[in-house]
C-alpha cells in the first residue's frame, strides 16, 4: 500500500513542513524514520493511504519527548496513531 505522509511544525506559527513522505508499505511490515525534528511545539501529522483514507492527529512535543514515537497503524477502515515517549 502506498500512503502519503506529511509532518508539520504547527505552533508557534508559521506553520512549518518538516518532513513528507510517499512509502510503498507491504501489508504487516513498518516503516521507521528518525529524528524528522528538534524543535519543541505542537506538530501535526496526516496520513492519507492511496484508496482515500486519511487522518490526522495532533501532539505537542517538548525536549523530554524528543526520544519518543509515535505509531501509525493502518487497518482497512481506519488509521490509529499511538504516541510513546521515553
Amino acid at each position: 500500500m502506498t500512503i502519503h505522509i506529511e509532518v508539520s511544525h504547527i505552533d508557534p506559527e508559521p506553520k512549518q513542513q518538516v518532513f513528507t513522505d510517499d512509502p510503498s508499505i507491504p501489508p504487516n511490515e513498518t516503516q521507521e524514520y528518525e529524528s524528522l525534528f528538534e524543535e519543541s511545539g505542537t506538530k501535526r501529522i496526516i496520513v492519507e493511504t492511496e484508496d482515500g483514507q486519511q487522518a490526522q492527529y495532533e501532539w505537542g512535543a517538548t525536549p523530554d519527548s524528543q526520544s519518543g514515537y509515535l505509531t501509525v497503524r493502518i487497518e482497512e477502515d481506519a488509521i490509529e496513531f499511538s504516541l510513546s515517549i521515553g
